[in-house]
């Protein structure tokens, strides 16, 4: 019976990229606390790699690839993607402060949240 009930929960997909291995734990058992159930990408291997860099910006760095790999995968298996907009992490590059190229290059239609 808890198997039909959690399939009803509304499903939040996490990336397995950038601060995922940071904040990942603490994302998922936030969304667990709230009653959101989470849906983490596969592990990266070379297939996710190789999406993400068909849909990647030109330039585009090596973890903006891969992240892009990463949430093309979600695609279809949740309702919502989360997308951590970190403000401090200069060190991390364009994607990680801000989201935007992400999401201009997918279809509008679905919610990024």
């Amino acid at each position: 019976m808890e198997d039909r009930n959690e399939n009803r929960m509304p499903a939040v997909g996490i990336p397995r990229a950038l601060l995922y291995y940071r904040y990942g734990t603490l994302w998922e058992h936030f969304f667990q606390a709230l009653g959101v159930r989470t849906v983490p990408s596969p592990p990266g291997s070379r297939g996710i790699l190789e999406n993400g860099t068909k849909l990647a910006p030109d330039e585009s760095c090596l973890s903006l690839k891969m992240f892009m790999g990463h949430v093309e995968t979600l695609i279809g298996r949740c309702e919502q993607i989360f997308l951590r907009k970190a403000r401090r992490h200069h060190r991390m590059g364009m994607i990680a402060r801000n989201p935007d190229p992400l999401i201009s290059q997918r279809d509008p239609g679905f919610l990024f949240t």
